[in-house]
């Protein structure tokens, strides 16, 4: 079953499921699981200059940046907002950017039009890239197996932060691990027109090991990943915050910003919002109750007791602690649901990460959600993850 990713007129397509989510979860958590994803894009920027020229322009410092490593970074508006969330690949002749498919373009574009006296070039290559991914404990182990070594980190010993260049069925494939789903994490990135080759090679000795091994992997879809990265506390770009949003609303800021490096574009804007000491909202994540209740029978005539877990959805109006059916016409909102979902890990409770206003953002702070045009009463989290593993 595949949906579009974004405006359908984008022309995006993800597949949600194979068929059943359930063991394509299981996959991340278990064992491996596959993805193709189409949804990610790939700026390409080369040139003599091209190092020298991004630290002056993301948020994240890259001065002595190592070959064959990666960072997380942001690229800033003038005005401190997010044009993009990146992770740059330091590779032996140019630096590629995984960004959000949707944002590709405009990255290009705009990072284009600083680069003056600078020995640079700057280009949207998403047609020419493209990215799958493995998850789950034992995503090192099987590509070690499908690959052939040949520059930087070895695959079964990949830590985040570093790359892999292997061979997989005879093409060139960039590994770099990001622990989305709090699993291993690889990312795949390879030329578009040898990717279904690799992908498939890769299933295959997944999902067909040789004698003596055990079948470990399962090609999965979004909607296992987006469960699994939800638990981990794993915000998305376009999904949790985005182009309106500043650094420090994201959660992200440690990973993705240094505040010791020199100047880079909208860096007065960040300065400002950490001597103020906070920004205007926070995504936080938000424990929610299983509520047991009755529900009719499949025949619409018996009623059976049971947990049926009452789920928020994406814009949702979060309320102040305390906030009732009664009351609720009168109160203000004070944030929305970005990303819910039910927990496997957590059983099947409803959890959900959410842009709050900083004052109720504080970790204990009581919270009412409207899940499903019922309001149920929870607490913001000290932390985005739900569940830490890998």
């Amino acid at each position: 079953m595949t949906e579009s990713y974004g405006p359908p007129e984008a022309g995006v397509t993800v597949v949600q499921t194979y068929g059943y989510v359930e063991i394509e979860y299981a996959a991340i958590r278990k064992g491996a699981a596959l993805f193709d994803w189409p949804l990610r894009g790939t700026v390409e920027v080369t040139g003599p200059d091209r190092v020298e020229f991004l630290n002056r322009m993301v948020t994240q410092e890259l001065k002595n940046w190592p070959a064959l490593t990666s960072r997380q970074s942001f690229w800033l508006s003038r005005k401190g907002r997010i044009d993009a969330d990146l992770r740059l690949m330091q590779l032996p002749d140019s630096v590629l950017m995984d960004v959000d498919i949707h944002a590709a373009a405009r990255a290009a574009e705009t990072l284009s039009s600083y680069a003056i006296m600078e020995d640079v070039a700057i280009k949207d290559v998403s047609a020419a890239w493209h990215r799958l991914a493995l998850h789950g404990p034992a995503s090192a182990r099987l590509l070690a197996a499908a690959s052939v070594p040949q520059a930087g980190t070895a695959v079964a010993e990949i830590a985040p932060g570093q790359i892999a260049q292997v061979a997989i069925a005879g093409h060139v494939v960039f590994v770099d691990r990001v622990d989305a789903c709090g699993e291993i994490g690889l990312e795949l990135t390879c030329r578009t027109e040898h990717a279904e080759v690799v992908y498939m090679a890769v299933l295959e000795r997944g999902s067909h090991p040789p004698a003596g091994e055990k079948a470990v992997l399962r090609p999965a879809g979004w909607a296992a990943y987006n469960i699994a990265r939800i638990e981990a506390g794993t915000p998305r770009y376009m999904l949790d915050f985005g182009p309106d949003s500043l650094p420090a609303e994201t959660g992200l800021l440690a990973d993705r910003v240094s505040f010791t490096k020199g100047c880079y574009l909208g860096q007065e804007i960040v300065a400002r919002m950490k001597s103020l000491g906070h920004p205007k909202q926070e995504l936080v994540s938000i424990d929610l109750p299983v509520a047991e209740q009755k529900f009719a029978g499949a025949d619409g005539t018996a009623e059976a007791e049971g947990e049926l877990p009452r789920q928020p959805i994406t814009g949702s109006f979060v309320y102040p602690g305390g906030t009732t059916a009664e009351t609720m016409a009168a109160a203000e909102p004070i944030g929305a649901v970005t990303s819910a979902t039910l927990s496997p890990m957590l059983g099947n409770k409803p959890i959900c990460l959410a842009m709050l206003k900083h004052k109720f953002a504080a970790a204990g702070s009581a919270v009412v959600v409207d899940c499903e045009s019922t309001l149920v009463a929870g607490s913001v989290r000290p932390m985005l993850a739900f569940l830490q593993r890998g």
